[in-house]
């Protein structure tokens, strides 16, 4: 992809990572051997199956702190911004409403500054 000034590319890099923690490291553990940023930028984006932190989940069962500092570490190691989001701050949910109701922010787009 170019950008409009038409000076630099990108690398797009599409995510759906694993619900199981081990598997979804081992994700990131590829994903971070992308380079960048360099001659090409990189933007990743998709369903990462995992937060930043623990505001970015509503329900009674809790993820994991080990979890949360996995992805931190692994966006801190690639130098990619979040480019956040505007609107509903979750991106998934189980459709079930009470204490059984899960919602989630999973999806997210990073990109190289």
């Amino acid at each position: 992809m170019i950008t409009d000034d038409g000076n630099r590319s990108w690398k797009q890099i599409f995510v759906y990572a694993s619900y199981e923690e081990n598997k979804r490291g081992e994700q990131l553990s590829i994903l971070r051997s992308v380079e960048g940023p360099g001659e090409y930028g990189r933007v990743m984006m998709g369903d990462f199956n995992d937060i930043l932190c623990k505001e970015e989940k509503e329900s009674v069962v809790v993820r994991t702190e080990g979890s949360m500092t996995m992805f931190r570490d692994f966006v801190k190691h690639c130098g990619m911004l979040d480019l956040g989001f505007s609107g509903y701050p979750f991106t998934w949910w189980n459709k079930r409403s009470g204490l059984d109701a899960i919602k989630v922010c999973l999806d997210r787009v990073f990109c190289d500054p």
